[in-house]
Order: C-alpha cells, then structure tokens, then sequence
C-alpha cells in the first residue's frame, strides 16, 4: 500500500483491536490469526521518509533492508541482509550488498499485523554515493515497528529508528573541514539539525536517526547469500 506524503498531510490511523483477528487475509499463511512467518520482504527508506533532517543528510548512503522471516505463529527469528537499488523504487529489490554482515533476529507480532524488530546491534555497511569512502559500522539500538504490511495506511509509527557513532561515518560527510567527528558533531548544531549524544563509551558522538511512513514490500524471489564475516576490501576502495 502507498505511503502518505507526510510533507504534505499527516493522517492519524487508529487500528482497531479487532484487526489482529482478520490478519489470515493479509498472507499470513495458516497460522491461527495470521502470521509473517515464512515471508521474505525488500524495505527501502526514500528520502521523504525521515522524521530528521539529519537523516536527509545519509539517505544516498542508505541500503535497502532484506527480510527473511523465519520462526512461527507470532515469534520470528529474521535473517537480514542489506542491498542496492533504486531507492526511489520500493518495488525494487536491488541486488545484495555482499559488503554487508548477515545476521539473524527475534522479531515478533503482538498482535498480528503489528511487528517489532529490535533494539538490537546491526552491522552496516555504508558507500558513498559518488566518492570513495565507505565503512564499517554498527547501527545501534537498530529498531524497526510496524514496518511489514498491515493493510492500513502508513504514518510516523510505522518506523525505523537507530543510534550512530560520529567516529565511525564522519569520513562519509565529505564536505567536512577538517574531516573529523568532533567536526561532524558541530555542524549538525550549528546547521540546527539536532545534536551529538552520549555513546556507550559516554561520550558525545552519538547521533539518531529516526524514519516514518515505512512499509516493506512482499519479495519470495529474494534470496539472501549468507555473509558471517565482510571482505576488508569493501573498505579499501582506493
């Protein structure tokens, strides 16, 4: 289903309590009241999706997501893998980005249709768009709600949201002098795009990024090539 172009109007959908029970007719295959298990989905992030300008700021950088939802009923343990393609084509599945870490999640539905992905600590890599650079990061606290079909209009709940470390993605912001996190941090205040918070480490460089209005996409032809441990050249790329 198409999202609401939150830029132009924002639409409060209340789900009703009772939805969970008509989930069978949403492909949810024989589970008792529905269920994503046994479904494979392709989410793309476009760049109206994000609820921060500072995500704006990383949207060429970002992949698209592959989901591979395993488990039963309503508890789900997902592979995920990322990719490239057209993010401005959600019916896109891109091709998988063998640069990127796989790894497998618990993930639930309480109730179905909803769907709750995290927190957890997703590695990612990130290419940017026309320079040289790329790295290795962790997305922390990586959180996804709601973000499978639900047979509603889309709004800011169906989300994806996620910590990141300055000292990891600086070197992804080009324009930067000098091209250091410290830098980073300070010009996200000074273009009043948010602000650099406390790490795990407790100190400030850790930056969130929040996106709305998500709703991945059904693709069984995608199939996720298993990747337990990246190549160091993804990130030699000069």
């Amino acid at each position: 289903m198409k999202r609401i172009d939150w830029r132009l109007t924002l639409c409060a959908c209340i789900l009703l309590p009772t939805l969970g029970a008509c989930g069978g007719d949403d492909g949810g295959g024989d589970e008792p009241g529905g269920s994503f298990a046994g479904q494979k989905f392709v989410l793309t992030i476009r760049s109206g999706d994000w609820l921060d300008e500072i995500g704006g700021e990383v949207s060429d950088y970002v992949p698209k997501f592959w989901f591979d939802v395993g488990g039963s009923g309503t508890s789900y343990q997902v592979t995920m893998a990322t990719a490239n393609g057209d993010q401005n084509n959600v019916q896109d599945p891109g091709v998988q980005e063998l640069c990127n870490q796989t790894v497998t999640v618990a993930a639930s539905s309480n109730p179905y249709p909803g769907f709750t992905l995290g927190p957890t600590d997703f590695p990612l890599y990130l290419r940017h768009a026309v320079q040289p650079v790329a790295v290795q990061a962790t997305a922390y606290d990586f959180t996804m709600v709601d973000v499978l079909p639900t047979g509603q209009l889309t709004d800011e709940t169906n989300s994806f949201s996620t910590t990141m470390d300055a000292r990891q993605i600086y070197t992804l912001f080009t324009a930067l002098t000098p091209k250091t996190p410290e830098r980073l941090c300070e010009s996200i205040v000074q273009e009043q795009r948010g602000m650099c918070m406390p790490c795990r480490d407790g100190q400030a460089y850790c930056i969130t990024f929040t996106a709305g209005f998500l709703e991945a996409v059904p693709n069984d032809a995608i199939a996720i090539t298993p990747v337990p441990t990246p190549d160091p050249s993804c990130i030699q790329l000069e």
